[in-house]
């Protein structure tokens, strides 16, 4: 397409030389001589002497050694077949070829040096053509286009309950009471399937997109099975305006809450913490269990790791206002933003997280120590207009996590209030959460195995009783849930494959004990 526009642009010059032809008697101008030279050929000043041709205009083109373009005849009538012969891949005519020094030289002799130099730096009369002088602007942009990549993984999980069946066994009954929505679909499910696409413009920005085709969506509140669906996960940019402001905009996860910002192919275990996410609704009774995690959020957010140094220390920042809801809204509830903020200081490789793959908030120590704080207030809008209500929560967390040689200890404790606003009476009724977690992993040198223990606790409905002393003790004593998780995870040396194994013994208080013990089992392999 570019070689044909180039010869129409060729036979209109020519087209133009022949019709500013005067006879011999008469001197032509300066001007037309730049156009037009006095013998039977033209030169074509197509580009100068450093720019090299594309490899793609070089494979139409014709081998030869010429580099004047016979565009007319003799007498200066315009051969119309010039044109035609541009394309010709062999015989008895003059090649087109970009001129070369002494070319350029030549045509400033025979005309006006000031027409040839205009000629060489007009834009060409066709907007398709390959202009050569703007060769240079096309590979500076080329310089500064976004360097793109693209990584993911794969997951697949696969759970067993101990109700009726284990591994598809018949158990005998038991004494602990079941359910029929809990311990009925045993079986695989697919965790993750996870493509980022990320680019990068320099130094300074930073863009990622991340695509996930395992996204569960369920009918209504009683679907135990669930829908599979592709969608958007993260969705932000990133300008450094100095090393102690990182500043994010888009759809992430806020900083709160480390295991839902912890990377899966970091985990020791196939599932996440209670505290994080909840009770499942294979898992148990989950409708009040949502768990602490806030999900990804629209907003904006600026953070560093390591703001401040001080010999082997670090100390660092992340600060956050977004809509509040789910990052699936298109737009916020109401007209307030939700505020995060986290604050926290380590030593070694910790301080500086080794990926983003859970947003710019990713939480990870391969070797050193960590421990933060955190905390959010945020007001919620419920319902369709005029039945609107507002929630008000605000929570606080505090973490650490060391590295060191074989050992790997992780822990946090959250604690959560709600006022719910629109209410009758004098008094706000409000609604605490507290959960936590601590786990401690084994590396097992030069076998890729990583023995682990976990205890998890979430209680919804955290009612202390008055003074320091009833902190530890619960007047809503029928909802807690705790956890106790032993496992295994297995890193291939070879490849980027990782196995965990685990078992999960469940304990609920009252009303709300059932029998779902389970073994969960899970494979992810990383790609880049």
């Amino acid at each position: 397409m570019r070689m044909t526009s180039l010869v129409m642009c060729l036979c209109f010059g020519a087209a133009t030389a022949h019709a500013q032809v005067t006879p011999a008697a008469s001197e032509p101008r300066a001007s037309d001589r730049s156009v037009a030279p006095a013998d039977a050929t033209m030169p074509l000043p197509l580009a100068p002497s450093a720019v090299e041709p594309r490899a793609a205009d070089r494979s139409v083109l014709p081998s030869g050694a010429g580099s004047e373009l016979p565009l007319a005849g003799a007498g200066g009538v315009a051969d119309p077949r010039a044109a035609d012969r541009l394309l010709a891949p062999s015989g008895g005519v003059a090649p087109l070829v970009l001129p070369d020094d002494n070319a350029r030289g030549s045509a400033r002799r025979e005309g006006d040096g000031r027409a040839a130099s205009a000629a060489t730096k007009a834009p060409c009369a066709c907007a398709d053509a390959p202009c050569a002088w703007d060769v240079a602007g096309r590979d500076e942009h080329a310089r500064r286009r976004f360097a793109l990549s693209f990584d993911g993984y794969l997951r697949v999980s696969f759970s067993t309950f101990m109700v009726d069946r284990f591994f598809f066994v018949r158990l005998p009954a038991s004494a602990v009471p079941s359910d029929p929505n809990v311990g009925r679909n045993d079986g695989f499910a697919l965790g993750n399937a996870r493509l980022n696409l990320r680019g990068a413009y320099g130094d300074d920005l930073y863009v990622r997109l991340g695509f996930d085709g395992a996204l569960v969506s369920y009918a209504d509140s009683n679907d135990a099975i669930g829908r599979l669906s592709t969608g958007l996960k993260d969705a932000y940019l990133r300008y450094s305006l100095h090393r102690g402001a990182q500043v994010y905009v888009g759809r992430f996860k806020p900083p709160f809450d480390i295991e839902e910002r912890s990377p899966e192919v970091d985990s020791l275990f196939a599932h996440r913490a209670l505290e994080s996410v909840g009770v499942g609704r294979t898992e148990g009774y989950s409708a009040d269990m949502p768990g602490f995690a806030p999900g990804r959020q629209l907003g904006v957010m600026v953070t560093s790791p390591n703001v401040v140094t001080d010999g082997g220390l670090a100390f660092g920042y992340a600060a956050a206002l977004t809509n509040g809801n789910s990052g699936d809204m298109a737009h916020n509830d109401n007209d307030l933003p939700a505020l995060w903020l986290r604050l926290q200081g380590g030593f070694g490789a910790a301080v500086t997280p080794s990926s983003d793959e859970e947003g710019p908030a990713t939480f990870g120590v391969r070797s050193g120590g960590l421990v933060g704080l955190s905390g959010f207030y945020n007001e919620r809008t419920f319902g369709l207009v005029p039945n609107r209500y507002n929630d008000r929560t605000f929570g606080a967390g505090v973490d650490a996590a060391v590295t060191a040689q074989l050992f790997e200890v992780q822990g946090q404790l959250l604690w959560s209030r709600t006022q719910h606003l629109q209410s009758f009476g004098a008094s706000v009724p409000t609604d605490s959460s507290l959960g936590g977690h601590v786990q401690l992993g084994i590396h097992i040198p030069d076998t890729g195995f990583t023995p682990a223990y976990r205890f998890a606790l979430y209680n919804p409905r955290y009612l202390p009783k008055a003074g320091v002393a009833g902190l530890l003790s619960d007047t809503a004593d029928y909802d807690q849930v705790m956890h106790h998780t032993i496992g295994v995870r297995y890193r291939t040396a070879a490849l980027p494959l990782i196995f965990w194994a685990e078992y999960t013994r469940s304990l609920e208080q009252g009303a709300r004990a059932i029998a779902n013990d389970r073994v969960e089992l899970a494979t992810q392999v990383n790609f880049e």
